[in-house]
């Protein structure tokens, strides 16, 4: 089956949500459900939704308004390419995250399905938040400054048990598995969940952005918190990272590290207004950190400095346009971003501080108020 790469089309544009199009598929229609359902949004706006009897009366109190609501007998494809029949359509568009069931099913009906080129993939408006999406985004994202300002305190409290730095709380080992209940714990209280989980990476773990963390927790080395909260109610994320450590450090190029990320990510922000590039504030934070010290190297296996993207776009999906990164477009008054700098090194750990904010002309807007101080005594 061949499907064309798309530039521009006005032909109806399919989305099937269950996947990586759900934060866009809500974000049309205002309705999010745990099984895929459908969505077409054609050139006059027009925006239908294709769910199950199961979920029809959800769906009609949920929809936005204007949103046409079809409930559908059979198969979610079947649905879709009897919806375009009865349009007589001969094209439809679609992301690349469109089911190949799907597509195939288009296809057995002579209804040709056109990939979306990649500049072409976030939705008019979506990239903008409304004072109401920012409003969720902000209940997120103080759900995990609550989260790490627990951890803050559990570490405060913590004891050092022997040589090795190992922490004990509560008369039981700490650890990151321990760590990261008691975070949660916070989060659910606010009315978010960790649908993702969360990281709390201690020592050379921390050395590896997405490591979650396991074992005991020690004195003298860093400890990675990365926590992306999702607001239950309003299907919003939040996501803020910090680094804490117990006492003081073993190896004393941790606090080097820190130092630099700090300095990096006050750079950043100094910079940061609508009308740079991501691109721009990405080399930036690369350019700061080689400086310090911290120079990127790739080589594999034996990664160091910040071999990430500095930062990614936030709202209902935890990854979104617009990337700060090498091919990063440019930044709008209204991007809701992550600024995360990191440095990392196999033989010591990590240190990464990331921090959400609203793009405005006068500078980032912070959605919520976090410490970055690294010490814990």
């Amino acid at each position: 089956m061949a499907l064309l790469q798309a530039k521009k089309s006005t032909a109806p544009r399919i989305l099937v949500a269950g996947g990586p199009e759900t934060g866009a598929a809500r974000w049309l229609t205002g309705f999010g459900a745990p099984d895929p359902f459908g969505v077409a949004m054609t050139s006059a706006d027009e925006v239908h939704l294709f769910v199950s009897h199961l979920e029809a009366a959800r769906a009609a109190k949920a929809a936005k308004p204007g949103v046409q609501l079809h409930v559908i007998d059979g198969t979610l494809s079947a649905a879709l390419v009897e919806w375009a029949r009865s349009r007589q359509l001969r094209k439809v568009v679609a992301g690349t995250a469109l089911p190949l069931g799907v597509a195939r099913a288009f296809e057995e009906a002579s209804i040709a399905v056109s990939l979306l080129s990649p500049q072409d993939e976030p939705l008019p408006g979506r990239l903008v938040k409304t004072e109401e999406e920012l409003r969720y985004i902000r209940l997120a994202q103080h759900a995990a400054a609550a989260a790490v300002a627990r951890a803050r305190v559990i570490l405060r409290e913590a004891t050092v048990s022997s040589p090795s730095g190992q922490l004990r709380w509560q008369g039981r080992t700490l650890t990151s598995e321990r760590l990261r209940e008691e975070m949660e714990n916070v989060i659910r209280s606010r009315g978010c969940a960790s649908d993702d989980g969360l990281i709390a990476a201690g020592g050379r773990q921390a050395a590896c952005p997405h490591e979650a963390g396991h074992g005991p927790l020690r004195a003298g080395t860093a400890i990675i918190l990365d926590v992306f909260p999702r607001h239950q109610a309003s299907g919003y994320w939040g996501d803020l990272t910090r680094t804490l450590m117990k006492g003081r450090p073993r190896n004393p190029r941790i606090l080097a590290m820190y130092r630099a990320v700090l300095a990096t990510q006050r750079r950043v922000f100094e910079a940061l207004r609508p009308g740079v590039t991501g691109a721009a504030m990405h080399q930036l934070a690369l350019d700061s950190l080689a400086a310090a010290g911290f120079p990127l190297d790739t080589t594999p296996g034996h990664e160091r400095g910040m071999f990430h993207g500095l930062g990614h776009g936030v709202g209902l999906d935890i990854h979104e346009e617009p990337r700060l990164s090498l091919r990063g477009p440019v930044l709008a008054e209204g991007n809701v971003i992550t600024v995360e700098p990191g440095v990392y090194d196999p033989a010591v750990g990590g240190i990464r501080i990331e921090d959400t904010v609203v793009v405005r002309p006068d500078g980032p807007q912070f959605l919520a108020p976090c410490s970055r101080a690294l010490f814990i005594p």
